[in-house]
C-alpha cells in the first residue's frame, strides 16, 4: 500500500492491499478501494462508492441448471484512475479481467453510475447519474453522457460525443456528434396508441410494398 501526501480518508472507508493513492486525494465515508486499485493525484470520491470489485463475468458450466450452472471468471486486472477525477456517491467501478479498467485524467462521474470490467474512459469525459456502461467498452475524450444512459459492451465511442438522457447505445459511434434514442413522454392514452401502431409497422410495410409493386406493373 502506498498513500501520498495530504490524503483525507474518512470514517469507515476500506483500503485493501497493494492500493496506490496519489497526493491530495479525498475519500468520503464508506468508500471501498479493493486490491490493487490505483488513484492519481487530486481525486475525490464520495460516500458509498466501491472501486475494484469483481465484474459480472461468468461462463456456462455445462452442468444442469442449479447451483453449479455458472463458472465464475477470475478477474486479475484492477482499476486505474487518473488525476483530478471526481466520482459521486454509490458508484461502482469493476476491476478488469486481464487488463485494467481505466479512467483517464479530469473525468467527472455522478452518483449511482456503474462502470463494468475492462471499460476505458477518455480524459475530460463527464457521466451523469444512473448511467450503466457494460464491459469492454471504450469511451473517448471529452464526451458528455447524460443521465440514465445504457451502453452495451464491446463497442467504441469516439471523442467529443454527446449522448442525451435515457439513450440506449447499441453500436459503436465513430465520429463526434450528439446522439439520442427512444420516444418522448406522452399522455398514456396517446402512448398506448403509438405503441399499438409500432407493433403494426411490419404489416404496414408489407402492404405499402405490395401497393408499390402493383403500381409498377
Amino acid at each position: 500500500m502506498l498513500i501520498g501526501d495530504n490524503v483525507v480518508i474518512s470514517s469507515n472507508s476500506v483500503i485493501e492491499n497493494a492500493v496506490v493513492i496519489g497526493d491530495n486525494v479525498t475519500l468520503m465515508p464508506n468508500v471501498v478501494l479493493n486490491f490493487g486499485v490505483k488513484l492519481g493525484c487530486g481525486v475525490v470520491i464520495q460516500s458509498g462508492t466501491v472501486i475494484g470489485s469483481d465484474g459480472f463475468g461468468y461462463a456456462p458450466s455445462g452442468s444442469p441448471k442449479g447451483s453449479n450452472a455458472w463458472q465464475k471468471i477470475a478477474h486479475c486486472g484492477s482499476v486505474v484512475i487518473g488525476d483530478r477525477v471526481e466520482i459521486g456517491a454509490n458508484t461502482t467501478i469493476d476491476r478488469g479481467v486481464l487488463d485494467d479498467t481505466s479512467i483517464a485524467d479530469d473525468v467527472i462521474i455522478d452518483n449511482q453510475v456503474h462502470i463494468a470490467h475492462n471499460v476505458k474512459i477518455g480524459a475530460g469525459t463527464a457521466i451523469a447519474g444512473c448511467t450503466g456502461i457494460a464491459g469492454s467498452t471504450t469511451i473517448g475524450k471529452d464526451c458528455r453522457i447524460a443521465g440514465g444512459v445504457g451502453i452495451i459492451g464491446h463497442i467504441n465511442i469516439a471523442d467529443r460525443v454527446s449522448i442525451l438522457s435515457m439513450t440506449r447505445v447499441t453500436r459503436s459511434i465513430s465520429q463526434a456528434g450528439t446522439f439520442a434514442s427512444g420516444t418522448s413522454m406522452q399522455a398514456v392514452t396517446k402512448w398506448r396508441k403509438s405503441a399499438a401502431r409500432l407493433n403494426q409497422l411490419d404489416d404496414l410495410h408489407k402492404r405499402v410494398k405490395a401497393l408499390e409493386n402493383k403500381k409498377s406493373l
